[in-house]
């Protein structure tokens, strides 16, 4: 979930790994989707705006990414961005505007309650595959449903007496919103044709550096922004580390294994921002968090799992 929709559109091009060359790959998708359950925290942590977070994480994360694509020799191909560039500007805006809505999020709401209503994602793209590409809702897939929506009553605080659902609905409702925008990418992106993952991150870097500038230049008032040292460093880990880094590492080890294999470790990524808004922002989960969170990513994993 962390590495965006286009992990999709692999999907239909990864190949079986075999043998050592899968196991080889595998401590390398670790360290990629425990950079990407990092990124919520530093995020949390900057104590910036969402709109000028996700502005920064655009530039920054644009030129490393032009910079390890030319020490790894990875080629841009503009050919196959032009016959694209329709549908990636489309997806390269919904992923800035998801990005935006769950940042904020996180003014409203835990970190760890944002990251778990967002990884509903896949519930919505099953939800939708029957009117959208014609997919069958079958028993296990709508089981699968039910269990997410109740995962996210409890998150809710809808079954607390005195719950705090009016007060933590707000960053709820943002993170879904986020969480649908990104089901539309899932979507979007298994239309693109003839067109490389590593293309389409580099143009969907630069579009979230676009749309999120206009985000800015619009509501941000960034002569009242306070930059801290912490800050500006956050700002270029999440550039670095958490954007060019992470989708590097993770479209390498993708490519060296099991597609299976890759869905299942995508789970090390929610898990690990729960465990760091626990151990770093002193956020308190009870009983409820954790069975709203079993559920949701029980739901998931159930669904993704072969028949």
């Amino acid at each position: 979930m962390a590495a965006s929709a286009i992990e999709k559109l692999d999907n239909e091009e990864a190949f079986e790994a075999q043998g050592s060359q899968g196991n080889k790959m595998i401590p390398v998708m670790i360290c990629a989707q425990l950079i990407f359950g990092t990124t919520a925290i530093f995020t949390k942590l900057a104590g910036l705006p969402a709109s000028f977070i996700c502005m920064s994480r655009g530039c920054l994360g644009f030129i490393f990414l032009l910079f390890l694509y030319a020490v790894i020799g990875v080629k841009i191909d503009f050919s196959a961005i032009r016959k694209n560039l329709v549908l990636l500007i489309i997806t390269g805006a919904s992923l800035a505007m998801h990005w935006i809505l769950v940042y904020e999020s996180y003014a409203y709401t835990r970190v760890a309650t944002s990251s778990l209503c967002f990884y509903t994602a896949p519930i919505f793209v099953i939800l939708a595959g029957p009117f959208v590409v014609g997919e069958k809702m079958t028993v296990k897939k709508m089981l699968c449903v039910l269990a997410a929506l109740l995962g996210l009553s409890f998150l809710s605080g809808f079954w607390q007496a005195g719950g705090s659902v009016g007060k933590e609905l707000p960053g709820i409702l943002l993170s879904l919103s986020g969480a649908m925008l990104y089901a539309m990418e899932i979507f979007l992106c298994k239309k693109l044709k003839g067109i490389s993952s590593y293309d389409v991150t580099i143009v969907n870097m630069l579009m979230v550096f676009i749309v999120s500038s206009v985000n800015v230049a619009f509501r941000v008032d960034v002569s009242a922004i306070q930059f801290g040292g912490l800050s500006v460093v956050i700002l270029f880990i999440l550039g670095a580390m958490n954007t060019a880094t992470a989708y590097v590492l993770y479209f390498k080890a993708f490519r060296g294994m099991q597609a299976h294999s890759v869905a299942m470790m995508s789970y090390i990524s929610p898990v690990t921002t729960v465990f760091l808004s626990a151990l770093v922002l002193r956020e308190s989960l009870d009983v409820y968090d954790l069975l709203g969170g079993i559920l949701i990513l029980g739901a998931c994993f159930v669904n993704e799992m072969k028949r």
